[in-house]
């Protein structure tokens, strides 16, 4: 049914967790997962003020690399293949994106990821995607 699955990662517990949905879907399915983490260019300038851009993208696919490793680490044989991609911009529409480009048959997300102060500004991504998206959105709950 699902056979290619987008999972966005802020690195919140909750979307580690939605990984874990995910990877069990694609798995059902011998498909794959994409896990996608969209740096808000606000968030970007800050850091990128501290650190050069280029490490500020190394750093995040870095860490999608280990999240995948453990995503899939304690499965066997129908372990769904895994691929990362950053990018910054307005999460919503990134991983929109990202799904259109990629041809997700499904995204599967937190239910909420940022908190905050974060979430005052930049809103919930979650309710964005559901409402824009043209595939299935499962949103775990918290």
């Amino acid at each position: 049914m699902f056979t290619s699955i987008l999972s966005p990662i802020d690195f919140s517990e909750l979307s580690l967790r939605a990984l874990d949905y995910g990877v069990a879907l694609a798995s059902r399915e011998r498909g794959h997962v994409t896990l996608v983490h969209v740096a808000h260019p606000l968030l970007v300038e800050a850091a990128a003020a501290a650190y050069d851009l280029t490490f500020v993208k190394d750093d995040a696919e870095r860490e999608l690399r280990k999240v995948a490793s453990a995503a899939v680490a304690g499965l066997r044989g129908g372990a769904p293949q895994t691929d990362i991609f950053v990018s910054v911009g307005d999460p919503a529409s990134e991983i929109l994106k990202c799904a259109y480009d990629r041809r997700a048959d499904c995204i599967v997300m937190g239910s909420q990821g940022l908190s905050g102060y974060k979430k005052m500004f930049f809103g919930s991504v979650t309710g964005h995607v559901l409402r824009r998206s043209r595939v299935p959105v499962v949103a775990v709950p918290a």
